[in-house]
Order: C-alpha cells, then structure tokens, then sequence
C-alpha cells in the first residue's frame, strides 16, 4: 500500500478501548493521527477518572516518525456537538481521511481498506462514505471485495472534506419523501423518520442521524467490505448510546479481507444488503403483550 489516509479518533471515557484502539491506528503509521477529546465536567467520579485517563494517555503519547494533534474541548459538549466540532476540526486539515470512536476495534485491513478506496473514488462525488462494519450475518452480498448501499455503518469509516461540507445539522423530514427510485422501503423510511424527529427535538443526542439524512438527501452511495472490520466493545448499560449488552452488534467478530481489492464495474445499491440490515437489526419486534393485543384484535373483528 503506498497511500496511508491519517486518521481521527474521537474519545470521552473507556481509556481501557482507547487504549486498543489507538494502539491499532499506531500499527497502522499514518503521517498523523488527530485525536478529539470531549472534556467530562460533570460529577460521576468514575467518569471524571476515565476522562482524566483519555486525557493523559493522549497527552503523553509520543513516537517518532507520528505527529500526534491534539483537540480536547474546554467543557463538555456532549455527543452529538463533540462529534460534529471534532470531523469539523479534522477536515480543516484533510482532504480526506478516517474516522473512528474509542471502542470501535478496528484490524488493519480496515485501515487499508479505507485508504484505497479514498484514492480510488476521490473523484466521484457520488460516493460519500466508506463502511468499515459488515451486519450481514456471513451471507455475502457480492463476488467483489465491498457493494454499494445506502446505509451509512459509522463504527469506523472514511470520506472526503467535500462529502463532509454538505452536512446538515438540521433535518429536514419532507425530503425523506423524494427518494423515490433510491430508496423505496418505506417501513425503512419510517423508521428512521421517528429517530430524525426525536434527532430534530433533541431527545436523542446524536451526530450520525444527521449524516445518513445528508447522504440520503444527496442520494449519496455508502460502500460496505463484503467482511466485517469492526467490533465494537462498548455496549454497556452506561453507554451512551449502545446500552444493550445482548445486541446482536456487539462485539461481531472482525474477518479478514482478501487484497489486492476486487472492485465492482458499477455501483448499484445493493437493497437485499440494507433490507437485511433492517428487518435483522433495527426494525422493533413487537412485545408479547402487543403480539397478543393485536391477535386478540383480529379475534373479535372476524
């Protein structure tokens, strides 16, 4: 591989995968690795300790032939403002690059992986971003290395400045009915509509619901390995976000990838791919007692 893409890793608490992970990236060799830091000011010793730690760590790191940037935050923003400032920070400096959160463990065909594709599609801005995780189960979508969706995987993943300055904060739900001949699941659709709404009153405090709208308004294309590269380790009732310790996505085992990498003569999404996603991983199942509600329902109307 003669191109590296630098990369960002973006922390808060859990130094205990902080550590793993950079220590991935440091196997790695970029030219620099940028490292965002949302500062904990609040009053759970725990997690003052586990901030202090990140800190440190990132603080003291030193290693010859690696310059280390440094962006740590002078008071908490929380995770959707820290996520959003920090690729913000990264892309004034970038062109392109990687991105990845603390416990999302990465092997170093991720890396590479990522690297040729920033390369190889650098100049298609229908491609907006790069896929390191694989929630397909083992079915393979394609004879090729990687295929084309529409689902965004944000647990380490890679795009360009030019992607990235058509973000959009704010989302704007009347454009999730333009996308026909895109994406035509509307129980997908409407899904992810009640997630954008909670997303726009900020009842869920969040940065990547506002990515997928922007690559979804753009009728953008996601890449995705035909392998997983990513486990993420951080599933735990004090998660932030990923609070279920028995999700079916925690901690997927990482595969290795095949190189030299087999690209695909065109990109087509790939719905059998995001449909499975869906109804596997996101789509709610309904609780016994509204299963019964709804047979009981059936019963007095026949």
């Amino acid at each position: 591989m003669t191109y590296k893409a630098n990369v960002l890793i973006t922390a808060f608490d859990r130094p205990e995968f902080f550590r793993q992970v950079l220590y991935e990236i440091v196997q790695y060799s970029p030219d620099i690795i940028y490292i965002s830091i949302d500062l904990y000011d609040g009053g759970d010793k725990i997690k003052k300790e586990e901030n202090k730690s990140i800190i440190g760590i990132a603080s003291s790191f030193k290693l010859k032939n690696l310059t280390i940037k440094l962006n740590i935050f002078e008071k908490n923003q929380g995770c959707r403002e820290a996520m959003q400032r920090g690729i913000n920070w990264f892309f004034e400096n970038e062109s392109q690059g990687i991105i990845i959160e603390e416990d999302c463990l990465p092997n170093q065909d991720f890396f590479i992986f990522c690297s040729e594709l920033l390369q190889y599609y650098k100049n298609d801005t229908r491609v907006m971003h790069i896929s390191g995780s694989n929630f397909q189960s083992g079915y393979k979508r394609t004879n090729f290395s990687y295929y084309a969706t529409a689902t965004p995987h944000i647990w380490g993943w890679a795009t360009w400045k030019d992607a990235w300055t058509k973000y959009e904060k704010y989302i704007d739900l009347d454009n999730l009915n333009k996308l026909t001949g895109y994406i035509e699941n509307k129980d997908f659709l409407d899904y992810h509509k009640r997630l954008f709404e909670k997303t726009n009153s900020g009842e869920i405090n969040t940065w990547d619901y506002q990515w997928f709208y922007t690559i979804w308004k753009n009728k953008g294309i996601c890449l995705t390995p035909n392998v997983n590269c990513i486990s993420n380790l951080g599933f735990h009732p004090n998660a932030r976000n990923t609070k279920d310790i028995h999700s079916k996505l925690s901690k997927i085992p990482i595969n290795v990838m095949e190189f030299p990498l087999q690209h695909p003569k065109e990109l087509l999404l790939n719905e059998t791919a995001d449909n499975y996603y869906f109804r596997r991983h996101l789509k709610p199942v309904p609780s016994i007692f509204q299963r019964f509600k709804s047979l009981l329902k059936k019963t007095i109307s026949n």
